[in-house]
């Protein structure tokens, strides 16, 4: 030890001290400078009543529409009619988990599954059906179609064959 370490120790004091006291001084002349507005109470919100937001104007030409609950359709050709028959060709979409009303077409149909897997009923005979397989359906024929498929619609193209109806 040497004789000048308790100096040393109060000089450091000192400097401690005055930094501090600067600090102080510093803060009071800052709240002086910025004085506090009166305590009120928090404003009132009223509710914005917004119109629904169209974020796009797409249409598409030819959207699904419901043919029976839990049944979408849409129509994708019709051909001309000439003789007896016509021809038409519908997609058919059956939701996730869903499962059809029972229904009939306009007409004997070849239905060819797009893409999932389901069961097709079609008088009173159930029919195990996935995706690139094919069955068909008689004229007149009560159907149901369940989707079970996970997360996915049941897609099927359904080429109906049936009398012109003038």
């Amino acid at each position: 030890m040497n004789g000048n370490e308790p100096t040393m120790q109060c000089a450091r004091s000192a400097n401690t001290l005055v930094a501090a006291l600067a600090l102080a001084v510093g803060l009071l002349c800052a709240c002086e400078r910025s004085p506090q507005p009166p305590p009120s109470s928090p404003p009132v919100l009223t509710p914005q009543v917004s119109a629904p937001t169209n974020l796009s104007t797409y249409s598409p030409n030819n959207p699904y529409r419901q043919f029976v609950p839990g049944l979408m359709i849409r129509t994708l050709y019709v051909a001309e009619t000439r003789g007896a028959n016509s021809i038409t060709v519908w997609d058919l979409l059956v939701g996730p988990g869903q499962k059809t009303a029972t229904f009939t077409l306009p007409g004997a149909a070849v239905l060819s599954i797009s893409s999932g897997q389901g069961i097709v009923t079609a008088a009173n005979a159930a029919h195990e059906v996935s995706s690139g397989q094919t069955t068909v359906v008689d004229e007149g024929a009560e159907i149901q179609i369940e989707n079970r498929t996970a997360g996915a619609g049941l897609m099927i193209r359904a080429t109906l064959v049936g009398r012109p109806t003038n």
